[in-house]
């Protein structure tokens, strides 16, 4: 039985009903950096209240989390990861062009690298192709809009630093999707993605809606990395 399905456990977390516009939701594994710290601690921020795990599997970590938002009396949920850093207006210049835009999902544009890949690239993708349980994705290229601050629809998004929309949560529990989050990698029956792509995936699936990128909203990941000296391209570096 999923940890999200057991009143007793869930009931550790539960605390008096609180009343705030953004649930800020926080998983992590290890140890902040300095500079996640600082910014952090600059983030200018709605009224809100915090929920925070370790050591749990991110699928499970986030279901936990939203679960226990949703007890309260909030209107969005904010994922923010331990590596990625946002800049102090990131998440009122992201809730204004919720609201200014009627999107249900937005992000900030930042960099990522997924399982088998060996380059950073934006943390927004396209579906190319659905079969089955395999669904192949591609990046979108995002470098001609960012000068223009453009947002841009897209299939999928990392989870990083993400605004969701209460009524996202709501919708998808009246029509029996649980849990939010699975991690399909590896999994049968399940859609050979990872948990945040598998969101994205049941919202369009069963909502009809599509995330958004908003370009003008940038955070970056904490990581060691640099330009390739041939081709110009973010690359990991291996220490």
């Amino acid at each position: 039985m999923a940890i999200w399905e057991q009143p007793e456990v869930m009931n550790l977390f539960r605390e008096e009903k609180k009343k705030a516009e953004i649930a800020l939701c926080i998983p992590h594994t290890e140890l902040v950096t300095m500079e996640w710290a600082f910014a952090f601690r600059n983030l200018k921020l709605p009224s809100h209240i915090y929920f925070m795990n370790r050591g749990m599997p991110i699928d499970v970590a986030r279901e936990q989390m939203v679960r226990s938002a949703l007890r309260h009396d909030i209107d969005y949920i904010f994922f923010l990861d331990s590596d990625v850093v946002l800049p102090s207006d990131g998440v009122l210049n992201l809730k204004a062009i919720a609201e200014q835009k009627d999107l249900d999902i937005v992000s900030a544009l930042y960099w990522a690298r997924k399982r088998g890949e060996e380059i950073l690239q934006p943390a927004a993708w396209k579906i190319l192709e659905r079969q089955g349980d395999i669904v192949k994705l591609a990046p979108v290229a995002v470098e001609e809009h960012i000068p223009k601050g453009n947002i841009l629809e897209v299939d999928c998004i990392g989870l990083g630093a993400c605004l969701i929309r209460r009524k996202i949560f709501d919708d998808l529990d009246k029509k029996g999707i649980r849990p939010f989050f699975e991690w399909g990698l590896g999994r049968k029956n399940l859609p050979q993605v990872s948990e945040d792509f598998l969101f994205c995936l049941k919202v369009i699936d069963n909502l009809g809606i599509h995330p958004y990128v908003a370009t003008s909203v940038r955070a970056h990941h904490v990581c060691t990395a640099r330009r390739n000296r041939d081709t110009g391209r973010l690359e990991l570096v291996e220490v």
